[in-house]
């Protein structure tokens, strides 16, 4: 009865030992990870910092554009009743492709 009772302790202890280095090895494993994902992190830092210039000046690109677009827009739709309505026959015909 003795003899199993070491048998039980041994195992018990070496079940303990076998989780302590598990821990140990999964903390280390995680703290690799955690600083990998610090360095990842740093760099999407510094890469939107050197984006952000070019981002500005391409949307305030697209905004003059649509503001053009819509000049335009504003223009074609004011001269085509004009167009349309005109006694000449080819700028009737203009006016029909425009409208």
């Amino acid at each position: 009865m003795n003899g199993m009772i070491y048998v039980i302790l041994t195992l018990t202890i070496i079940n303990s030992i076998l989780i302590i280095i598990i821990f140990f090895v999964l903390s280390n494993y995680i703290r690799e990870i955690t600083e990998r994902i610090k360095e990842l992190t740093d760099e999407i830092k510094e890469t939107l910092k050197e984006i952000q210039p070019s981002l500005k000046k391409s949307m305030k690109n697209i905004e003059s554009t649509t503001n053009n677009i819509k000049n335009l827009s504003n223009i074609i739709s004011s001269v085509s009743p004009l167009l349309l309505f005109s006694g000449s026959s080819s700028m009737g015909k203009i006016g029909k492709y425009i409208s």
